[in-house]
């Protein structure tokens, strides 16, 4: 956990708003960042409510999806609610997940992924791909949505952003599965299997 102090600075540092989406992962092309790129601008065509998306992990020249993202975001007039900060220490992702009101996560690929259980860990509620592995992985701790449909993500997003009965309820099924997924857990439940 970070404290509040650390969590004010490092906000201030990156000069990010008070409220925002997260996702930390390197820009390749199974992360699917594009899908979010696209539902911010759905978002903001719909709903006409402007959500920032803070992207975390290094770009990878070779795929270009960093630079399709940007000129998306340009077409669809959102490039003011995106902030692409590479790299990030421990300490840094920890207080973005705390301060975020959730991790939007439309990978294609699973089967388990580390950030559903750092947010899980960092109170941050989590939108996850309903497909094998990472739907057994968060259960019912998340919202799941199909990673191809950037209006599904949108529709998700809007969710979270407007309802802080549903942002509780996830923080608490977040802390019960990772409860479930503890290290004590698991060996008791690779016991069983041997």
């Amino acid at each position: 956990k970070v404290s509040s102090e650390d969590r004010t600075a490092i906000v201030k540092k990156f000069g990010l708003r008070e409220r925002f989406f997260l996702y930390p992962g390197n820009f390749w092309p199974h992360k699917n960042h594009y899908r979010i790129v696209e539902a911010v601008g759905i978002i903001k065509q719909k709903h006409k409510v402007e959500i920032p998306i803070v992207f975390t992990g290094n770009d990878i020249p070779q795929w270009g999806v960093l630079s399709r993202c940007k000129s998306l975001a340009k077409r669809c007039s959102v490039e003011s609610q995106l902030t692409c900060l590479g790299y990030v220490s421990d300490k840094e992702l920890a207080a973005l997940y705390e301060v975020a009101c959730g991790l939007v996560m439309p990978t294609y690929c699973g089967p388990t992924n580390i950030p559903y259980l750092e947010a899980f860990y960092h109170r941050c509620p989590v939108i996850a791909p309903d497909i094998p592995g990472d739907k057994e992985q968060v259960k019912d701790a998340a919202i799941l949505i199909n990673p191809k449909d950037s209006d599904a993500i949108a529709s998700a997003m809007v969710a979270l952003w407007t309802d802080n009965n549903l942002r509780n309820e996830l923080i608490r099924r977040g802390e019960m599965r990772l409860t479930e997924l503890s290290p004590l857990n698991f060996r008791a439940t690779l016991g069983a299997i041997i």
